[in-house]
């Protein structure tokens, strides 16, 4: 019976001195998982402000956007503007060209006349 516990004693020895390694192993793995999980939390917290200013920017350029639409169609309808008041201009270009021709001729008939 002493034989028997002795080696029952010895096998539990050696089964405590194997969980103590298991133990320790497991103890550096939680450490490292921790660290891991550290690591993680640190970059998830600069992913989450890169995310914030990502649509800060877009809200941004979204307003400078409408800016733009709104700019090209106040341009748009000046140059429509400028477009009408250009073919007005040549009308009256026209009109003053024919009034020069014809007091031209009043002139040369005036002149004939004298």
């Amino acid at each position: 019976i002493l034989q028997r516990n002795s080696e029952i004693s010895q096998r539990c020895s050696e089964m405590l001195q194997r969980n103590s390694e298991i133990l320790q192993r497991n103890s550096e793995i939680l450490q490292r998982n921790s660290e891991i999980l550290q690591r993680n939390s640190e970059i998830l917290q600069r992913n989450s402000e890169i995310l914030q200013r990502n649509s800060d920017i877009l809200q941004r350029n979204s307003e400078i956007s409408q800016r733009c639409s709104e700019m090209l169609q106040r341009n748009s309808e000046i140059l429509q503007r400028n477009s009408e008041i250009l073919q007005r201009n040549s009308e009256i270009s026209q009109r003053c060209s024919e009034m020069l021709q014809r007091n031209s001729e009043i002139f040369l008939v005036k002149l004939t006349e004298i």
